[in-house]
């Protein structure tokens, strides 16, 4: 009886184990997505240097004087607004000042942990998901929509495959189909494996998947000259939304300092992870009294240009961000999301 018990205590300890090197690195819960509070009103007003260029938005949220709910759900259109103006390039940032003006009867105060910065749910916007579901989903728990399709480039690993013979016209599917099979491979469906194996034999590593491989690996993988075929393999999509979203695109506060190597501490991925940024929030936002306003300036949403590709340049910024505020001295039941 006791030798059984320990075997079934080492089968439970295995699978526990197996189940955690199965996670990716950058896996992350799945957000619960809100909408603004009624009543409550945004104004996105631009903002542009002595040239005309555009630099930045002030961000404008207003608490109607008849407003008289316990807490109020904030839901700024920041990435969207973004994506309506310009699109970011490499190197460039964006400023993003925040004021809450409190028109109400009531003071209100930052709800303590409320603020969420993440990625987005496309199919929030009705997005046709036909074709879109074959690229499986993100760490983000959200599906990759064929609008995060990136170029195949010519990189090192191709080159490998025609003996680093000009290979620009020659990365199509059905070309690589057979480059593929030559070396062993079933086919174009195991680019991502010949890339595995490729990258594991040159720096001598063992990584398991794609994922696993450092910022700088990815961004071989991502370099050389880009071709017109956009990618098809899963994997391969895959790694290249996880890439933008946990090393390039970054929001980060006026105090904080950010360089091309440390980017990721303050990318979307990682605000989503370890749920940065409250503190920022708590202070600006501690007390809103009735007829006052509080303000966050000098944030920056960025794109890292040293470990970017040009496979990113028709990428849309995607993002979503939220904070509550709630009457001051009022205890709001916390939200569940059930």
């Amino acid at each position: 009886m006791k030798k059984i018990f320990l075997i079934v205590i080492f089968i439970l300890i295995f699978s526990f184990c197996v189940n955690c090197f199965a996670l990716s690195r950058w896996d992350t819960d799945k957000v619960i997505y809100s909408a603004m509070s009624d009543k409550i009103i945004e104004e996105m007003v631009p903002v542009h240097n002595e040239v005309g260029d555009l630099i930045g938005f002030r961000v404008l949220i207003t608490i109607p004087s008849d407003y008289q709910e316990d807490e109020i759900v904030i839901v700024p259109s920041v990435f969207q607004t973004i994506n309506n103006y310009k699109h970011l390039i490499p190197g460039e940032e964006v400023s993003i000042d925040l004021k809450v003006i409190n028109h109400s009867k009531f003071d209100y105060q930052y709800v303590n942990n409320s603020f969420i910065l993440s990625t987005d749910d496309l199919s929030r916007y009705g997005v046709d998901t036909t074709f879109s579901q074959n690229y499986g989903i993100g760490f983000d728990g959200n599906v990759i929509y064929d609008h995060f399709l990136v170029y195949r480039t010519c990189n090192e690993a191709i080159r490998s495959l025609y003996d680093n013979d000009f290979c620009d016209d020659a990365l199509s599917d059905d070309i690589l189909d057979v480059k593929l099979k030559d070396r062993g491979y079933s086919g174009v469906q195991q680019l991502s494996q010949y890339y595995l194996d490729f990258y594991n034999n040159k720096y001598n590593l063992k990584e398991d998947n794609l994922d696993e491989f450092t910022f700088s690996v990815a961004k071989e993988i991502f370099g050389g000259k880009i071709s017109n075929i956009k990618e098809s393999d899963p994997e391969i999509v895959r790694l290249s939304y996880h890439y933008f979203y946990n090393k390039l695109l970054y929001y980060k506060f006026s105090d904080q300092e950010i360089d091309s190597y440390n980017s990721d501490e303050f990318s979307i991925g990682n605000y989503k992870r370890k749920g940065i940024g409250n503190e920022y929030f708590k202070s600006g936002f501690q007390n809103i009294e009735s007829g006052s306003f509080s303000e966050i300036n000098h944030m920056k949403i960025g794109i890292n240009d040293y470990y970017y590709s040009e496979i990113f340049n028709d990428y849309g910024l995607y993002g979503y961000m939220e904070f509550r505020l709630e009457k001051s001295g009022v205890i709001v039941p916390p939200n569940t999301g059930i």
